[in-house]
């Protein structure tokens, strides 16, 4: 039996006579995957084209706090590419959040500070994602989230489009 996870207390203590093999992604992988990101994400590539240095000081940056983890490397791009000037990223650079469990947190704080219908929305997808009893294909979620207590059936023209999901969601529904 091979179990995989990130370090969690009631697995150390479940398994505390298991074998362990720490395993985590080297730095330089994490860079050349956000050196792929930072060039598919519209935004921050534009500033990257105005101001080239950019894309270095944001590799840097965030494969220092990452810490060999490329869901902290993606949820801290997720993070910047909602800022709206290279000075807002310079100054979010400086503000990273260190461990995942701050970096959810932030997450949630973008989530619940949209518009109050977009935030209703979120909270809907992440509770299904949340409390569903396994992982929902894409197309499950958007009939769960288009149905409504008196529906007796999916109406197709009440499903969200993928894009609007994700978008909402901040990084945190892939």
């Amino acid at each position: 039996l091979m179990i995989t996870s990130r370090p969690l207390a009631s697995l150390e203590f479940e398994l505390e006579d298991a074998v362990r093999l720490e395993i985590s992604a080297r730095e330089a992988d994490v860079r050349i995957y956000l050196d792929r990101r930072l060039d598919e994400n519209r935004r921050i590539a534009s500033f990257v084209r105005k101001y080239p240095t950019l894309k270095t000081e944001i590799i840097d940056a965030v494969a220092t706090k990452a810490q060999g983890m490329f869901l902290l490397a993606r949820l801290h791009v997720d993070a910047l590419a909602t800022k709206h000037s290279v000075k807002d990223i310079r100054s979010a650079l400086q503000n990273l959040p260190r461990g995942l469990s701050d970096t959810y947190d932030e997450a949630l704080s973008r989530i619940f500070g949209q518009q109050e219908d977009d935030a209703e929305f979120a909270r809907k997808v992440l509770c299904w994602v949340t409390y569903a009893v396994r992982p929902l294909t894409m197309l499950e979620l958007k009939h769960a989230l288009a149905i409504s207590p008196d529906d007796t059936e999916i109406d197709e023209e009440g499903c969200p489009e993928e894009e609007f999901i994700l978008s909402l969601c901040a990084g945190l529904v892939l």
